[in-house]
């Protein structure tokens, strides 16, 4: 019978494999102690909204002042 997760290991067993457990484990709080030191912080409360951010990010853009002249062309079209 294949031994599941749920039957009592002998004592031996059950120390080797807690030592692997731990080992893991603590690679991993390592991990992600090291990905969280990479990700900026911010709070919640100095979020803004995406809308905020883009704002004026199209100024003295050609490209931009197209897009709004062709918007105002469709929605005069549509009148």
């Amino acid at each position: 019978m294949i031994n599941s997760p749920l039957e009592v290991q002998p004592p031996q067993e059950f120390a080797e494999y807690a030592k692997q457990v731990e080992l893991r484990l603590a690679a991993l709080e390592q991990e992600l102690t090291q990905m969280k030191a990479t990700i900026p912080h911010s709070s919640p409360i100095q979020k803004q909204p995406w809308w905020v951010k883009m704002s004026g990010s199209g100024a003295d853009n050609p490209l931009f002042e197209d897009a709004v002249r062709y918007g105002q062309e469709w929605r005069d079209s549509a009148e």
